[in-house]
């Protein structure tokens, strides 16, 4: 059954590839999928601050790592790097603390 579920997965993800492969998208399209990978982190975010806890739940590596993968993307213009800095502080605070 896993299998089955996870070939038609792929075989529906690679049908929409193959389908708008070789086309050009509308750049009304491309414009609005460049606000996608914002606004899945930025809902990521959110749900961490407003689980049960609420706030009470963010400590200090949160919040740092929040700021510097923040300023990162920005003053880099570019997600992934931000992403990877900010995981990198999180996970290096973890650690020290």
């Amino acid at each position: 059954m896993i299998v089955v579920v996870g070939l038609s997965t792929y075989l529906f993800r690679s049908g929409v590839i193959l389908f708008i492969g070789n086309r050009a998208l509308p750049e009304r399209f491309v414009r609005t999928l460049q606000s996608v990978a914002p606004a899945v982190l930025s809902a990521l975010v959110v749900t961490m601050i407003a689980d049960g806890e609420g706030a009470s739940g963010i400590e200090l590596p949160e919040i740092v790592g929040l700021l510097i993968g923040g300023a990162a993307a920005r003053l880099a213009n570019n997600l992934i790097v931000g992403l990877v800095s900010g995981m990198v502080v999180f996970w290096a605070m973890n650690w020290l603390i």
